[in-house]
């Protein structure tokens, strides 16, 4: 099997490739496609991009799953995690039509959805953009895109309003957005980032080279210049080149660990287990060999961004581990402590089952924790007296659970959130799903202790 860090090796086969097909997103280009014979017809014409990317780049496979598409180029294809709330993704928008201008015909865009869950506005945004797309196709979903960008307005009304204009069905797009119709492609999109440890936005994968942050036009030319060199040197089929680059590439990334800060953070060995008490909720099968303990402040955009590691944790290992939370709402957040107040109390009259959807709907709204939103978060959630809710809320039914899981966190010295025990290993912060994987398959193995 040829290697895609041995250009040479790939030169001949692809010189002696017969195609003159356009590249994979030639209907969406604005420079008519490039076919092979142009592209080599380009190379022969002493361009030169200089120094080729290295042969031991590091790259991933970072499947297109379908993506939104902008450019004719697909020499190097740069994608994108993004979130319509992030400013910052705003911020590399102009950057990244930059590179199309600069390099037309041999860069192209792939859009993945990564809305943040402490972002209240981004997932109906993602919703609405993909039913933009669904009913008009890829260039009216860039429209959408930009005019997002542009103007931040993200509310239902206001995205309604905004598709509309672009001729889409604004109803259809309300429904989309009320009834999350478009879940499952934003689910896709969200575990290809978790498994590339992509754990904020806008991140990229630059023909599969990592590239954090709206970092400037310089740096993302420097790749795409580096890229440009190998395919030339390659001699490449751009209706292949992106496929046989990554074709050994591994799919799953591991996360850097930089500065002194991460030499200390490891799992801490405990002696024993932490005892669950009776207040905890329980998520998982009761009879699961592996209990996991996270203890979390529903105002901490760190916990927020945590969930869908621990949901993903929660599939994978069905049957195998149960989540359990403790509160630990941190002093510096406003609203954590009656945010913690409110969810006991739904727990207290509707079980395990509405706690944790409650749970869900404060991180995806923590901007929205104040007493009035709390009320609305256990009126949707159901099976909550209000009156009762209220009544516990203003007599402090539940301080004693929540100072006996501050006391539990204190006595494991849990500072900070999210922590995570997993059976007698402490790890703290908002750790990638890999490194929790390759923990919690050495303690279910009998590898580890606990």
């Amino acid at each position: 099997m040829l290697r895609p860090t041995s250009p040479r090796a790939l030169a001949l086969p692809l010189l002696l490739a017969v195609a003159c097909s356009a590249s994979a997103t030639s209907t969406a280009s604005t420079s008519g496609g490039t076919t092979v014979a142009s592209a080599r017809a380009e190379f022969a014409a002493d361009v030169s991009y200089g120094d080729a990317a290295p042969p031991d780049a590091e790259r991933y496979r970072v499947p297109l799953d379908d993506a939104p598409l902008r450019g004719g180029g697909a020499l190097v294809t740069i994608v994108q995690f993004s979130d319509f709330e992030c400013p910052f993704c705003g911020r590399v928008t102009p950057t990244l039509e930059r590179l199309l201008e600069a390099y037309p015909g041999q860069v192209r865009i792939a859009f993945r959805h990564y809305p943040l869950p402490f972002h209240a506005l981004a997932e109906p945004a993602a919703h609405a953009a993909i039913e933009v797309r669904h009913q008009l196709g890829d260039e009216a979903f860039w429209a959408f895109h930009d005019r997002l960008f542009a103007e931040r307005r993200l509310t239902p009304d206001a995205l309604v309003e905004q598709a509309a204009e672009l001729g889409a069905d604004g109803e259809a797009v309300r429904r989309a957005i009320a009834e999350g119709t478009h879940r499952d492609r934003i689910a896709v999109d969200r575990a290809a980032a978790i498994s590339l440890a992509v754990s904020g936005t806008p991140a990229h994968f630059v023909n599969g080279r990592p590239l954090m942050g709206a970092q400037p036009f310089e740096r993302f030319d420097a790749l795409v210049r580096e890229e440009l060199a190998l395919a030339q040197e390659a001699g490449a089929d751009p209706s292949t080149w992106y496929a046989t680059l990554l074709e050994d590439a591994p799919e799953q990334r591991r996360p850097e660990r930089r500065g002194r800060r991460s030499r200390d953070r490891g799992p801490v060995v405990l002696d024993a287990p932490p005892p669950v008490p009776d207040h905890a909720p329980r998520r998982g099968s009761p009879d699961a060999p592996l209990v996991l303990q996270v203890f979390s402040d529903f105002e901490c955009p760190f916990c927020s961004r945590f969930v869908p590691t621990l949901d993903r944790l929660l599939a994978q290992y069905e049957g195998e581990v149960q989540l359990v939370f403790r509160h630990v709402p941190l002093s510096m957040h406003e609203h954590a402590r009656l945010a913690a107040a409110a969810a006991a109390e739904v727990r207290a009259q509707a079980g395990d089952e509405a706690f944790w959807r409650f749970h869900d709907l404060l991180f995806a709204n923590q901007d929205a924790l104040a007493r009035e939103d709390l009320e609305r978060w256990a009126t949707e959630v159901g099976g909550v007296d209000l009156a009762r809710f209220r009544a516990a809320l203003e007599q402090g039914a539940h301080e004693a659970t929540i100072e006996a899981d501050l006391d539990a966190a204190r006595d494991l010295g849990i500072r900070g959130t999210p922590s995570l025990v997993v059976g007698t290993h402490l790890t703290r912060g908002a750790r990638p799903f890999l490194e929790l994987e390759e923990l919690v398959d050495r303690l279910l193995d009998g590898a580890g202790d606990g």
